[in-house]
């Protein structure tokens, strides 16, 4: 018998047209009941993109990752990100 919660917000923001960023928070809670054993994961990320100029743009991410247990026996952190130019043609 399991329970699962999962909770994310997002939050954008676009000042202009060449430039916008992005913030994202979640929060995933697996619950075993015949166990009593709660298994918790927290996400927290920023995105960013900037026009450079016509359809060239650089974009890059950074994603934190947080894990662990009520029991004290686990215990997982990680940390994944890219940059990325990119290029269109017409």
């Amino acid at each position: 018998d399991f329970s699962t919660d999962t909770n994310a917000i997002s939050f954008g923001f676009t000042p202009g047209q060449r430039f916008n960023a992005s913030v994202d928070i979640a929060l995933d809670q697996n619950e075993n009941e015949e166990q009593k054993q709660r298994d918790r994961t927290r996400r927290y990320g920023t995105t960013l993109s900037w026009t450079l100029f016509g359809q060239t743009a650089l974009g890059a991410n950074v994603t934190t990752t947080t894990a662990d247990n009520n029991f004290g026996t686990q215990d997982r952190r990680g940390t994944v990100g890219y940059l990325e130019l990119s290029s269109g043609f017409a």
